[in-house]
């Protein structure tokens, strides 16, 4: 008996911690209302509330970094203001330890993570496990490796 309920309670943890194989796959419509860096924004989804989003796949540089001013221009440039689509990962978490909900962001221009690899002014970001669009970040990494210098 106690073998058995021993087993019971390792089948019912197992379960409690088991997330579902697509946990972070979502879908939302919403408008770009806030650049915070190149990586993060605000967006006002179409049921009027605002989320913070932390791009998936990419990191650019932070305040104070070469290139942070122009990761966060382009980000600025190209969504501030935009119809956005939101795309979560079913390979990564719904959000990160901050809140901030993890998603690809679709621009009528195409995937803002994508073009911000492309012009060189992010690099490829993997936090635990590889996502989804990884080979083609890659590949747009590597393109735009060295348009974006630092000097002095």
């Amino acid at each position: 008996m106690l073998r058995l309920g021993v087993l019971l309670l390792l089948v019912a943890s197992f379960a409690a911690s088991a997330t579902p194989a697509d946990a972070g796959r979502f879908t939302l419509q919403g408008t770009v209302t806030r650049v915070v860096d190149g990586d993060t924004l605000h967006v006002q989804l179409l049921s009027g509330r605002v989320e913070r989003i932390r791009l998936l796949g990419i990191d650019t540089p932070e305040v104070g970094v070469c290139g942070a001013g122009r990761a966060t221009a382009a980000s600025r440039s190209l969504a501030l203001g935009r119809s956005t689509t939101l795309r979560g990962d079913a390979t990564q978490a719904t959000r990160d330890r901050y809140g901030r909900l993890l998603a690809y962001v679709w621009l009528p221009s195409g995937d803002l993570g994508y073009q911000l690899l492309r012009r060189g002014l992010a690099r490829v970001y993997v936090f635990d496990r590889p996502f989804e669009r990884l080979s083609a970040y890659r590949r747009a990494e590597a393109e735009g490796r060295g348009k974006v210098t630092c000097e002095g």
